[in-house]
This record gives C-alpha cells, sequence and structure tokens, in this order.
C-alpha cells in the first residue's frame, strides 16, 4: 500500500451545538493517479459503508494495552500504547480517534516491521489523497479519479437530521475498493445504523451532474446520532 503523509487540513465545528459538527469539503490531491476500468462508465454499483475506529467505544472491557507504530513522512519514528481492542479496529478500519481526542491513519500495511501497520497522526480520518474525509459524503470507487463528483440517487432526500436531507451528491476519496462498488464514509457504527441501514445494496451513481457537496450536522460524539426528526 503507497505511502502518504497528511498535512494540515481544516476542521469547522458548529459551536453552538454541543454535539454537531461539520467539516468544510477539500479537494483531493490531483497528483494521485486511480486504476482506470470499465466502473468508470457508471450506473450500477453495489453499496456499502464504513466507519472509523473509536477507543471511546470499541476498547470493550478490555485493559490491555498494545504498541501503535507512528510514522512521519515515510519514516518510522516511535510507538504509543493504546487499548489492544481499539488497536484491532484501527487495523479494520484504517483510521480511528482515541479517547485522548488524537486521530490515527493508515499510511503502511502490516509487515514484518509493522505486525500492526504504520500509523500517521492525523487531524481527521483522510483519504487516499492525505486530504480529511467529510461525513456522509466521501466514498471509495474504484476506476474514478479522485476529487470526482458523482451522485447517487438512492441517498437524495434521505433525512440526516431535523432540518438537513441528503442532496446525494458525493467526492470519490478512495479507490481501495472492489470494481462496480461505492463505499461511503459515514464516521461511526451508531450513524451507521441510524441513517444507512435501509439503503439498498445497488444504487443508481450518476456523473456529470453539476452536484455540490453539503456539509451535514452530525453528533461528533460516535456513542450517539442526532436523530431524523
Amino acid at each position: 500500500m503507497g505511502y502518504t503523509w497528511v498535512g494540515k487540513v481544516f476542521v469547522t465545528t458548529v459551536a453552538t451545538l454541543a454535539l454537531f459538527s461539520s467539516v468544510q469539503a477539500l479537494p483531493a490531491d490531483s497528483t494521485q493517479q486511480p486504476s482506470k476500468n470499465s466502473a468508470s462508465t457508471g450506473g450500477k454499483y453495489k453499496f456499502t459503508t464504513y466507519i472509523s475506529a473509536f477507543e471511546q467505544v470499541d476498547k470493550g472491557e478490555t485493559n490491555d494495552e498494545a504498541e501503535i507504530h507512528i510514522c512521519e513522512d515515510g519514516q518510522f519514528i516511535g510507538t504509543t500504547m493504546y487499548n489492544s481492542a481499539f488497536l484491532d479496529k484501527l487495523k479494520q478500519f484504517g483510521s480511528g480517534r482515541t479517547e485522548d481526542g488524537t486521530w490515527y491513519n493508515v499510511v503502511e500495511s502490516a509487515s514484518d516491521e509493522h505486525p500492526n501497520g504504520c500509523y500517521a497522526r492525523v487531524d481527521f480520518a483522510s483519504g487516499d489523497s492525505g486530504n480529511s474525509l467529510t461525513v456522509y459524503t466521501s466514498a471509495a470507487i474504484n476506476g474514478l479519479e479522485l476529487g470526482t463528483l458523482v451522485e447517487i440517487e438512492e441517498l437524495k432526500g434521505k433525512k440526516m437530521n431535523a432540518e438537513q436531507s441528503h442532496n446525494g451528491c458525493v467526492m470519490v476519496t478512495g479507490n481501495y475498493v472492489d470494481e462496480g462498488s461505492v463505499n461511503l464514509w459515514v464516521y461511526s457504527a451508531a450513524q451507521q445504523k441510524e441513517y444507512f441501514s435501509e439503503l439498498p445494496s445497488t444504487v443508481t451513481v450518476k456523473q456529470d451532474t453539476g452536484c455540490e457537496i453539503e456539509n451535514y450536522y452530525y453528533s461528533i460524539d460516535p456513542s450517539k446520532t442526532i436523530g431524523k426528526r
């Protein structure tokens, strides 16, 4: 898996809402070119969602700790200790937040040197280009260039909270997914269940619609949602 160092990104918060946060959509790095295949023509896609790990909810009942290897600018710089159950989830999902608020993103896959992979300290969960993901609007699609905007028909009108419905527009922020699949980042398991469990397994993806990314309110507490009513 290629290495990309993640630089500083800007994350905005809604200060008047204790559990709400919105993140500003950032352009993808156009220097990274994805593979091209038949999936780039659009049409019907298998729909899945993915999340990040959160020590707050993923540590379970164990107090066991394990090493997280830290890499910076392509170099291994040391280790730190965190809950082992959280590390298992971090390996599974590729990004995660510790209880002290530190975000980690995988930059090197597991190897003899780094049995659990190597991770960069970042400001927020990040995509293939190194830019920050945006909640409910960042998606991995194989065969489409990073930064491409597409519209998922079945997301349009989906109630996200009392004030907002999804407009269907998402940005391609990753390519490491099966051909013919779209994998949408939805932050946490609680929000995955609340908003996306009833969506169909196959969706219609449209390109060149002129859609625009919206920022959606969400609970920064991974164990909660802000509801739909």
